[in-house]
């Protein structure tokens, strides 16, 4: 008995729980991560891990370290939604993650009715970008231009964008207002870091004799403007405002010829156009961002013979863009049975690519698999491991963190 006494009395005491890891220690611990799924998994152990890994300043410092938010999937308008990359892409799970938690039918929209195109209630997917989708609906057929909603899926909320003024609209002609395209610009730094970061949405339009206008909104100062001069070209193919476009170091580009290329530069809201190299052989070409302010060309082959089964990298050697100043960089040979490589859909930094081969009899024996080029690595990756068909041309990439990274972008 008394034995059993000292043993309890000689008991060591429980041991003091340990102090919290300052917000620094943790920033530090998680920036060694080098996926954004496994940031994702940390941030769900505790909610303490979890203010850390959410927090605006942090992702923008993550980001920066390990390259941009992973690409999800691929959105369309109706009723195909959202498609999620397809194992064995990094993404995949993140990818699912996001198709269950997020609301890619827009049923928070006003008015929404099951069956419209894309969000209900006549509601059509038009663009994606950080996190951000933009939705247009016909007013009327007097209308000069569509109603507009910038929406989150992830946290079901929206902005519905305002008119653009009349005075504006007066200097569109109504025949000419057929080739109005609108898009999201990339999100400016919020003031608050807690504040979500302000969204601008563009407005192009082609006008008759190869003039083209766009205008502005920006949600920080509410109002929109016209990009000043309106640019007048020898040749504008029919349409080519509303198809791709690449945006790279402040500014969209549309690829308007084999050497030139039209530039809408989002800070000082005006048109220009710069010489491209001449590549024979290559004809689907994209404009990227090649860091230390240059531009860089990519440049994939059509299919057809002779066959060039290979990507060209080209870089501009100095800030200033004239044909001279462009240099091959690099030669990539192209992934699988791939002849040549079609540009489906594009981001900042991502091209969604549909391998072309020259025979349909091969084709047809072959599932086709599509591919993303990540812009930064230079490195493919397959992301869908069954055709999507004529569709992917006419869906948006979806660029974000995963839940629960993600925090509300409106």
């Amino acid at each position: 008995m008394a034995s059993a006494a000292r043993r309890r009395i000689a008991a060591p005491a429980a041991a003091a729980p340990l102090p919290a890891l300052p917000d620094e220690i943790l920033e530090s611990i998680f920036l060694l991560l080098d996926d954004p799924a496994d940031l994702a998994r940390a941030a769900s152990a505790c909610t303490c891990f979890r203010r850390v890994a959410t927090a605006r300043p942090f992702l923008r410092r993550f980001g920066s370290l390990h390259g941009p938010p992973p690409l999800l999937g691929l959105l369309f308008g109706g009723p195909d939604g959202f498609r999620a990359a397809d194992p064995p892409h990094r993404s995949a799970k993140a990818a699912r993650a996001l198709a269950r938690a997020a609301d890619f039918t827009f049923s928070f929209l006003p008015n929404h009715q099951q069956g419209g195109g894309g969000g209900g209630g006549g509601w059509a997917v038009r663009d994606a970008r950080d996190g951000r989708v933009l939705l247009s609906r016909p007013v009327s057929a007097a209308a000069a231009f569509d109603d507009l909603m910038v929406c989150d899926p992830l946290h079901r909320r929206c902005v519905r964008v305002p008119s653009v003024p009349n005075e504006l609209v007066a200097s569109i002609p109504l025949r000419d207002r057929n080739f109005v395209t609108p898009f999201l610009a990339p999100a400016a730094a919020a003031e608050d870091d807690n504040e979500p970061p302000a969204f601008s949405v563009i407005r192009t339009c082609q006008l008759g004799n190869n003039k083209v206008v766009a205008f502005f909104f920006g949600s920080g100062s509410g109002s929109w403007h016209a990009a000043t001069p309106y640019m007048s070209l020898s040749t504008l193919p029919t349409g080519c405002i509303g198809f791709q476009r690449y945006y790279a170091r402040g500014c969209f580009h549309w690829m308007i010829s084999s050497t030139s290329s039209l530039v809408l530069d989002t800070r000082e809201m005006k048109f220009s156009t710069i010489s491209l190299p001449p590549i024979d052989g290559l004809p689907h070409r994209a404009i990227f961002e090649r860091g230390e302010g240059r531009l860089g060309l990519i440049a994939f082959g059509d299919g057809g013979w002779p066959f060039r089964r290979i990507c060209e990298i080209w870089q501009q050697n100095s800030g200033v863009v004239v044909t001279q100043d462009w240099q091959l960089y690099k030669t990539i040979p192209l992934p699988g049975y791939s002849d040549g490589m079609d540009i489906q859909g594009e981001d900042d930094s991502y091209l969604l690519l549909r391998p072309i081969q020259a025979s349909d009899y091969i084709e047809l024996l072959r599932p086709r698999q599509y591919f993303v080029l990540d812009l930064k690595t230079l490195l493919f990756e397959g992301i869908f491991s069954i055709d999507v068909g004529y569709r992917a041309r006419f869906g948006h990439l979806y660029v974000s963190f995963p839940p629960p990274l993600a925090p509300p972008s409106i």
